[in-house]
């Protein structure tokens, strides 16, 4: 029904808010944030909040779902698209309650710092060596997150997450099906790398622009640069391989919405990579 797909299109567009910004800031304060023990905590309160927002959009779109099908809410699950956004909440679930309490003092490491000899501009970046300590460092010591036990709920929940794409769209309906749900994993995990990491680091450095605080703009850039750069290249190569499985015709690309949408995605990726 239309009701029924309306709802379900702003579900899914809101869960997948959640799922892109999520996963990025994740992988973001995985791999690149050193800050203060304040930042990194609001750092994963904001992704334990995009967990609430994963809920929110898949229970809207379970909703829609089960309409289009004439299923219950009770029964909606035993539809694939409605598998789907039920793995979709309990992974969202996961993420809001498995970073709970991750950071403290026993949690959190501090940068190990090297001896003030620097050959090079560029080490100094990627090592975090510094030439003086900042009044930032002096008031409040710089500190990483770094996963721990408490924390497999929440990354397996993201598994879970990942998953949930297996079972709906265009995965079930084109292709070699395996081959399809493992590309189109890669393209979901590497695009909300990009894009979620990306929208963190600007938070990030708006945040300490706001505060006064030193920015520290091009070492979050060549620590994040390597896992953005990768997770480009992924979205590339699994965009090609799943328009080859989806698209049957090459005027597909350009007369179908889905194509339309590739196109639109390709041009975003090359202008960040000219960028």
């Amino acid at each position: 029904s239309t009701p029924g797909l309306t709802t379900a299109t702003v579900g899914r567009l809101v869960g997948f808010l959640g799922v892109a910004l999520g996963l990025g800031a994740f992988a973001f304060v995985a791999t690149a944030l050193r800050g203060r023990r304040e930042e990194v905590r609001h750092a994963l309160s904001a992704i334990r909040v995009l967990g609430v927002v994963i809920i929110v959009g898949a229970a809207i779109e379970y909703v829609g779902v089960s309409r289009i099908g004439a299923e219950s809410l009770t029964s909606g699950w035993s539809t694939a698209p409605g598998f789907a956004t039920a793995l979709r909440i309990i992974g969202g679930i996961g993420v809001a309650v498995g970073l709970g309490g991750t950071i403290s003092q026993s949690r959190v490491q501090r940068v190990m710092r090297r001896p003030p000899v620097v050959r090079s501009l560029s080490s100094a970046v990627v090592g975090d060596v510094p030439t003086s300590r900042t009044p930032d460092e002096v008031g409040d010591p710089i500190v990483r997150w770094t996963p721990n036990a408490r924390s497999r709920l929440a990354m397996a929940s993201m598994v879970l997450i990942i998953a949930s794409f297996w079972f709906d769209g265009h995965t079930v309906s084109k292709g070699f099906r395996p081959l399809h749900a493992l590309v189109n994993s890669v393209h979901v995990v590497a695009g909300a790398v990009w894009v979620g990491g990306v929208t963190t680091m600007a938070a990030v450095v708006w945040s300490r622009y706001r505060s006064h605080r030193p920015m520290r703009v091009v070492e979050l850039i060549v620590r994040f640069s390597k896992v953005a750069t990768i997770a480009l290249a992924s979205v590339v190569v699994a965009g090609g391989i799943m328009a080859f499985l989806v698209l049957d015709s090459f005027g597909e690309l350009i007369g179908t919405p889905w194509g339309q949408i590739l196109l639109l995605k390709t041009t975003a990726v090359g202008l960040a990579m000219i960028g």
